[in-house]
């Protein structure tokens, strides 16, 4: 079945009015199982909550690979770090 969606994107510098309408094919059982687990009775919501998903998921393996490596934190400073426990 073909879908008219009107897709919104909010980035960082917030609302975007460019918006787009588009025809897309959508697996009606994928819709059904993703409006269950985003808890969305739309399709336009159950997009958006996907694609919200996905960057978020992103963003938190970034801030993942940042902690295990380290990235941008005083602990990764060596002179930073010897200077921790002394009193």
């Amino acid at each position: 079945m073909q879908w008219v969606l009107r897709a919104e994107y909010h980035g960082w510098m917030g609302p975007n009015p460019a918006m787009r309408k588009t025809t897309v094919e959508i697996d009606e059982r994928l819709i059904a199982e993703a409006k269950r687990v985003l808890g969305t009775s739309s399709i336009k919501d159950t997009i958006h909550g996907a694609l919200r998903e996905v960057v978020q998921r992103e963003a938190r393996r970034e801030e993942i690979r940042a902690l295990t490596t380290m990235d941008c934190l005083d602990l990764a400073d060596e002179r930073v770090m010897a200077k921790a426990w002394r009193r």
